[in-house]
């Protein structure tokens, strides 16, 4: 079974703020998340499971969805927004972890379903999964400031890789906050006080009274 990882890359940034990575993280998500319930669905619908027990699993993995994670960050690199993400294939695993026995009682039902989705995962599972993704990530607005383009998915031998370039909102290219540490801080003060200080005057001279 090959992995899912995503990796994003934003050359031309100078830093992320703790905003921005925020709405970044939360943007993606979404995503990986709707596309993991839409895979579950197709999944489920492509089995032999009859129509009542098809729409009860839908509905319960709909239902659980917000509370899945949907992946797992690797790492952040420094200097440039560079992250690494494993797709997780949670939705799958709660799917046959509990919510299988929820819909379907006939032990040989769920038995034919167990033996589909481990085919499923050992096999077409990464290819599938990374193609949704990348249809899905395409000019994808990640968090307001970022956009997704130029996908392109890699494989290897342990895993798909779905490489993401992503780029600068034009609205936001000339409105990103400015960065502050204490170097920069330290010079706005000394630029501060220099125009701050108080201006000497030289006391007047009395003139000589007159006899």
């Amino acid at each position: 079974m090959k992995k899912v990882l995503i990796v994003l890359v934003h050359d031309n940034i100078e830093y992320v703020s703790d905003r921005s990575l925020r709405e970044f993280l939360k943007s993606l998500s979404k995503i990986v998340r709707r596309v993991q319930l839409s895979e579950a669905i197709d999944f489920i619908k492509g089995t032999d499971l009859d129509g009542s027990a098809i729409q009860s699993l839908t509905d319960l993995l709909t239902n659980e969805s917000q509370v899945i994670p949907t992946y797992y960050l690797k790492h952040i690199k420094e200097g440039s927004l560079e992250a690494e993400f494993a797709a997780a294939a949670a939705f799958l695993g709660v799917l046959a972890g509990k919510l299988l026995e929820k819909a379907v009682t006939d032990i040989a039902t769920q038995n034919k379903f167990y033996i589909k989705l481990l085919n499923y995962l050992k096999s077409e599972r990464g290819k599938n999964f990374s193609s949704k993704l990348k249809q899905e990530l395409s000019g994808a607005n990640l968090g307001g400031r970022f956009i997704a383009h130029n996908i392109s998915i890699t494989e290897t031998p342990k895993s798909f890789i779905v490489n993401v370039e992503v780029e600068t909102s034009l609205e936001f290219e000339d409105k990103l906050p400015q960065k502050m540490d204490e170097l920069q801080i330290i010079a706005l003060l000394e630029e501060k006080l220099r125009k701050t200080v108080p201006k000497t005057t030289s006391p007047k001279r009395k003139g000589r009274k007159r006899r």
